[in-house]
């Protein structure tokens, strides 16, 4: 984890928060050459028992792509890499996630 952070080809991006939801911070630290990304949670919302934080892979021309599901804010996770991912989102979906992303419950976004 270490390497990557410090590796200068991995670039940290804060995610664009929706409106509502500016309490969160959250950024993604993203690295094409080795094709990984982590997240980094500084400040999150609890969520209810029967709720789940999930990552979305946002292509042009392409319906969502479902990623990682977590209920937990551990600070520093590695998340899935998806080549071609124009922007990264996060919503709060049912828990265990979902195949479509809930519009009303986005929190926000990570454009690269």
């Amino acid at each position: 984890v270490y390497n990557f952070l410090n590796d200068p080809n991995s670039r940290g991006i804060a995610m664009a928060p929706t409106p509502g939801n500016e309490n969160f911070r959250i950024d993604i630290i993203t690295n094409s050459n080795n094709e990984k990304n982590y997240l980094r949670l500084q400040d999150v919302t609890e969520l209810n028992q029967n709720q789940s934080y999930q990552l979305w892979s946002l292509k042009p021309d392409t319906d969502p792509i479902p990623l990682d599901v977590f209920e937990d804010g551990t600070i520093l996770r590695e998340v899935q890499y998806e080549d071609g991912t124009a922007t990264y989102a996060i919503t709060i979906e049912p828990r265990g996630g979902s195949e479509s992303p809930t519009l009303e419950n986005l929190i926000g976004t990570f454009t690269l």
